[in-house]
């Protein structure tokens, strides 16, 4: 399987796709979870399961597959009774009352197969006329539930059916018109009874994110202190007297951690893979008359263009926790280290106590001051991999180790915001 770039919020429109030969998914090549060449051919997945199934035995899913002979007069799509609900096989949640494509992941809807009758239930005969007395305060009528990252993450739905009837009739004739006055920049789509909230506007969210990247993350706030002192901790154990023939940095956003280093080099390579904050360390280093031997340039993290032990020293800040399948990636930072040199990484301790009740205090204030509106939406796509997790994943892969916790040095995640680590490759 050929490590892939990490996925994104979206794709550029009018990308060319491809099939998954297991589900029949429509996959873009670019953010595919994985590809495998068979007989001169590369196929493209949808999903490591579906990689799996097709690897094992390739031939099951590209033999000719029968076709279902349609009733006659059908026009090629067999006729639903009036009423049929459809599903998505994947998505068993998803409930439409025509088929069309899934809104979760694409794939055509399926005909739901009809339930058993169920037996009258007394108790809920008076229930639908009791549902339809509107409250004084609307948000009662829809049962909603909250969560830590929103005031509608989900909707709550009982189990009976003709509960779910009801709650949908009264979410279609009443949409909740005192939050969505209350609150402008949420909305709302009624579509079949079932109330859905849009995507949040991803180029607005990144735009202010790159434009306010240094004030968000290393500003004046007790958190920016924070952020700027776990670089300066990495550095700790190195002096002037330490050289570093070829340093690679990955992921270096605003390039911060550039200067907290204190050792001698031949070559500084800082890399990114967004143009904004390579041009924004471009005119930093301008502003600064220029770097000797500090190399600016775009690269894949997960992916680098680089010949094996080509690196004296490799800086990953503040990143590993943004990149999908982190063990390949452990594997190809090591990759490009030459013995003997290290690989120095920075960790925020999420989603541990501390670490969230600090966000909560600094940046997201800060964030929603900068326009930020689903701040904690944006939050949840960037951190996909928990400190448990990779703090598992680099003490198996890597004995030969140094790590420390920042600020208070317990090696405890919930008392701490960061974790530092030096690795000897």
């Amino acid at each position: 399987m050929e490590a892939m770039p990490p996925t994104g919020p979206w794709r550029p429109p009018g990308a060319a796709t491809a099939t998954d030969p297991v589900c029949g998914m429509e996959v873009d090549p670019t953010h595919a979870a994985g590809s495998h060449l068979h007989q001169g051919r590369r196929f493209f997945f949808c999903s490591v399961h579906c990689l799996e199934v097709f690897r094992a035995d390739p031939e099951k899913y590209l033999a000719p597959r029968p076709v279902r002979q349609e009733p006659e007069g059908s026009g090629g799509t067999a006729r639903q009774p009036d009423g049929a609900i459809y599903t998505c096989p994947m998505h068993p949640e998803v409930r439409s009352a025509k088929p069309g494509p899934c809104p979760i992941c694409g794939m055509a809807l399926e005909p739901l197969e009809p339930a058993a009758p169920e037996e009258a239930n007394s108790e809920l005969a008076g229930l639908p006329q009791l549902l339809f007395t509107i409250p004084r305060n609307p948000r009662k009528a829809f049962h909603f539930d909250r969560s830590p990252y929103g005031d509608l993450s989900r909707v709550a739905y009982p189990s009976t059916r003709d509960f779910l009837r009801s709650q949908a009739s009264l979410r279609t004739r009443f949409p909740c018109p005192r939050n969505s006055a209350r609150h402008p920049h949420r909305q709302f789509v009624v579509n079949e009874g079932v109330l859905v909230k849009q995507d949040p506007d991803f180029s607005s969210i990144y735009a202010a994110y790159y434009r306010d990247y240094d004030k968000l993350n290393y500003g004046t706030s007790l958190s920016g202190f924070f952020m700027s002192q776990s670089h300066k901790a990495l550095e700790k154990h190195l002096n002037p007297l330490d050289h570093f023939a070829k340093v690679l940095e990955v992921g270096a956003g605003s390039s911060q951690h550039f200067k907290y280093v204190k050792h001698t080099y031949d070559e500084y390579h800082i890399t990114d893979l967004n143009e904004e904050m390579l041009q924004h360390i471009s005119r930093k280093m301008n502003a600064n008359g220029g770097r000797k031997n500090v190399i600016v340039s775009k690269q894949d993290a997960t992916a680098l263009n680089y010949p094996d032990q080509s690196f004296d020293r490799f800086i990953g800040t503040h990143v590993l926790e943004h990149l999908p399948n982190p063990i390949k990636v452990l594997k190809e930072w090591n990759r490009v280290v030459r013995p003997g040199g290290y690989i120095s990484i920075i960790l925020p301790c999420d989603p541990a106590w501390l670490w969230r009740m600090g966000r909560h205090l600094g940046p997201r204030k800060s964030a929603k001051k900068a326009g930020m509106e689903e701040y904690d939406y944006f939050e949840a796509i960037e951190h996909i991999n928990s400190i448990y997790s990779l703090v598992t994943f680099i003490r198996y892969y890597f004995p030969n180790r140094k790590e420390s916790w920042h600020p208070f040095r317990l090696p405890v995640p919930d008392l701490n915001l960061f974790y530092l680590c030096t690795i000897t490759a």
